[in-house]
């Protein structure tokens, strides 16, 4: 007994050397905070730590972006609440310098309806200086698809998935990540599995585009669209909850997206 003691003891050691040797295949999952190449903004609740109309969004990327909520928008762990009139995720950043090249988004959804009365936006900037447009839309539709529009100097390109995400009614917490790479194809993943877009134009095919033209003064928003940055533009409120926004300057690989869900999703367990 004594003997088979000491060589299981053996077998763990060398098991746990293996785990975290540098030459070693096995990669361990990152902590949600770890992963923070190229991102330039992050917004999540942690609690409310604020007082009064509008609060102030701290930005986990450290970049400095001052996000608001406006409306009755609230901090309701582990996301924000959105009453789909009139309330939304004001980010007093354009992200232009992001949107002009490859981008990811990574949002955390629970829709009181995944088959709205009308198209609700997870993510909307529309700038429309005639006769040129520029636009970066991730939305829910009325069928329950998922849509990653995208627009550079009045060209555009969209992903729609063939088969719908969410049913009519309530739906639970769902991750949803939308990857652009410059010039080339639009993306989306949910639950860290990418998604079979339908046919063309909505096959995500962005080779027509030329990413470096596009041109905003017009500032993001999460939970609405924000048409050339006036409150009577603003349209498409979601309504529900929205946690754990992020954008990042570069397109996040399939392996990573599989990670964030997996590491993030127990903030989001029903």
């Amino acid at each position: 007994m004594k003997r088979a003691l000491i060589i299981l003891l053996v077998l763990s050691i060398v098991a746990i050397a293996y785990a975290f040797s540098p030459t070693q295949r096995y990669v361990l999952p990152l902590h949600p905070q770890a992963s923070t190449v190229d991102m330039v903004l992050h917004f999540k609740d942690s609690g409310p730590s604020w007082t009064g109309a509008d609060p102030y969004l701290f930005d986990y990327s450290l970049n400095g972006t001052t996000g608001r909520l406006w409306g009755t928008a609230a901090p309701v762990f582990p996301g924000y609440i959105l009453d789909g009139n009139s309330d939304y995720i004001f980010t007093s950043a354009t992200l232009q310098t992001t949107f002009d090249g490859s981008f990811s988004i990574t949002i955390w959804v629970k829709p009181d309806d995944g088959n709205p009365a009308s198209d609700s936006a997870f993510v909307g900037t529309v700038s429309d200086t005639a006769p040129l447009e520029d636009r970066v839309v991730l939305q829910l539709m009325t069928t329950g698809k998922i849509r990653f529009h995208y627009e550079s100097n009045d060209d555009e390109a969209y992903a729609e998935e063939s088969v719908a995400s969410f049913a009519d009614g309530a739906q639970p917490w769902t991750c949803i990540v939308a990857t652009a790479e410059a010039d080339k194809a639009l993306l989306i993943y949910v639950n860290g599995v990418l998604r079979t877009l339908g046919g063309a134009p909505a096959d995500g095919d962005a080779t027509g585009i030329t990413f470096a033209d596009y041109v905003t003064t017009c500032n993001v928003n999460f939970g609405a669209i924000n048409s050339d940055d006036t409150p009577d533009g603003y349209h498409s409120y979601f309504a529900g909850l929205i946690g754990d926004c992020r954008v990042y300057s570069r397109v996040l690989p399939a392996d990573e997206i599989k990670s964030f869900y997996e590491v993030t999703r127990w903030r989001y367990s029903e």
